[in-house]
């Protein structure tokens, strides 16, 4: 936000949330800092305070909202990728199949020692958390794409998803297919060596969140707090 001050466009809005910033600011610094070593509370200094506490919430909100919907600005709707890939059951699947329905798409391998199991066990449990409060989640697709189609056979996806409470969609595909997808949405996929023929990946662990419009929303970061998935879930439902 503050890097586009330059092209900043002024509405009602911001001005508000600016002057009540920046007042509650100023009379809080002058009324408060300098008796911070001996400070005794007083109506007023309690006022100048939940005024610069107040003007400083809505302006972290205000940067925060027009700094997601900057990062979001040109990500191609989830529908405009080419996929061409086979699900954990054998059925070939490609982006269509998973229109008009929000979705939670993660990428990672059924070998993978942390990074998967936690977030596929994270959104299994923000999902439930959201069945809890009565929030109907249905809708939600959760997507897992592999990074290592060589070893990740439809029945490899199908005997690891079995293992997490979740309705998760796996797939995978030939080599150049699993590629090509992993080049459309930017993710990074490294195979590391690990002797003897084993080998593991490091790669992207974010988790995609699209609207049921294909739209993109944002992401899941990983070892991110269960109360921020769980919203970020609602968000797109």
């Amino acid at each position: 936000y503050f890097s586009s001050l330059v092209c900043w466009q002024p509405t009602v809005q911001k001005v508000r949330i600016f002057l009540a910033w920046f007042v509650g600011n100023q009379l809080y610094k002058s009324a408060f800092f300098s008796s911070l070593v001996c400070w005794q509370p007083t109506v007023q200094k309690v006022r100048f305070f939940l005024a610069w506490s107040v003007g400083n919430q809505l302006i972290y909100n205000l940067i925060s909202v027009q700094f997601a919907q900057k990062t979001t600005i040109g990500i191609p709707q989830f529908q405009d990728n080419h996929i061409e890939l086979i699900d954990q059951n054998g059925i070939a699947r490609n982006q269509d199949d998973f229109a008009d329905r929000p979705i939670a798409l993660f990428f990672g391998f059924t070998y993978c020692p942390d990074v998967c199991p936690t977030t596929l066990t994270t959104l299994a449990a923000a999902r439930d958390d959201l069945e809890s409060a009565g929030i109907d989640t249905k809708a939600l697709q959760i997507l897992f794409i592999t990074v290592d189609p060589e070893r990740d056979t439809p029945e490899q996806l199908k005997q690891y998803l079995s293992l997490f409470d979740a309705d998760v969609t796996g797939l995978t595909g030939s080599p150049d297919k699993v590629r090509s997808v992993l080049q459309q949405f930017g993710v990074y996929a490294q195979k590391n060596d690990q002797g003897d023929g084993d080998y593991l990946y490091d790669h992207s662990a974010a988790v995609f969140l699209y609207r049921d419009d294909g739209s993109f929303k944002g992401t899941i970061v990983h070892n991110e707090p269960i109360a921020f998935i769980t919203e970020k879930l609602k968000s797109i439902l």
